[in-house]
């Protein structure tokens, strides 16, 4: 009986700290795609320059995030790509 309360809590044990240890990567992972949407984002308001080339700048950042992050759906990074652009166009008008 008591090899049994043993086993148990040891499975327990194991399932914390798996537990962690994926909330811990997924975090990570979301940081870098931050991260990596921030740095494409900058570098394509210096690659394309001038009026008019939103569509070319969001392509490319699009084509070089699916590069990066296979594993991720289009319209998902899509959906991440629009929000940060809004994010910085509304407080460039706050400044």
């Amino acid at each position: 009986m008591e090899a049994i309360g043993l086993l148990a809590l040891e499975c327990l044990v194991y399932g914390v700290v798996i537990a962690a240890g994926s909330f811990a990567v997924a975090l990570l992972r979301k940081y870098n795609l931050q991260e990596e949407v921030i740095t494409l984002v900058a570098a394509a308001e210096m690659v394309f320059i001038g009026e008019g080339k939103g569509k070319e700048k969001k392509e490319w950042v699009l084509a070089q995030l699916v590069k990066k992050f296979p594993f991720l759906n289009k319209k998902k990074l899509d959906a991440i790509i629009e929000r940060f652009v809004y994010q910085i166009t509304n407080k460039r008008g706050q400044v």
